[in-house]
């Protein structure tokens, strides 16, 4: 994996129909089937629209507030990074590309990675954190370097 860049370089990646491109202020992952476009808000990514690929047809969000917010993860130092990549091929999973953006918040730090496959309707993500969000009210044992994943259903409504 290449080292991550720099958050404030533009950078894009392609594999097929599926792109991963960042433009210093928006993240868009999409495929022909599927688009995601979010806000970089120094690496407190916020989800701005989600549609349909190749169309305007989609749903666009009100305000930018991040994803992760219910988790207390919202207030970033500024040290996040960004790196994209395109993944090979195994016996278990096709090719695909892969966003990672990781960001030291306050009080928790956060892993998310999401992936695009060609012509799949869908982008998963995982996310995991390290520290103590407010949601959860644990924290790693000190002198650990523990990372998680995080489980949003224990998370509180807003």
């Amino acid at each position: 994996m290449a080292a991550p860049a720099l958050a404030q370089e533009p950078q894009s990646v392609t594999l097929e129909d599926a792109r991963i491109a960042f433009d210093g202020a928006q993240v868009v992952l999409a495929n022909s089937r599927i688009e995601r476009r979010m806000a970089w808000n120094d690496g407190a990514l916020a989800t701005l629209w989600l549609g349909f690929g190749g169309s305007d047809e989609g749903w666009a969000m009100a305000g930018q507030v991040p994803d992760l917010a219910p988790l207390g993860a919202v207030q970033v130092s500024g040290e996040a990074t960004l790196a994209l990549r395109q993944v090979a091929a195994t016996g278990l999973r096709p090719a695909h590309l892969e966003l990672t953006v990781e960001t030291a918040g306050q009080g928790v730090d956060v892993r998310r990675i999401c992936l695009v496959f060609p012509k799949v309707p869908a982008i998963p993500c995982t996310i995991a954190y390290r520290g103590a969000p407010r949601a959860i009210g644990r924290s790693a044992p000190e002198g650990r370097d523990v990372i998680e994943s995080a489980n949003l259903a224990l998370a509180p409504q807003r």
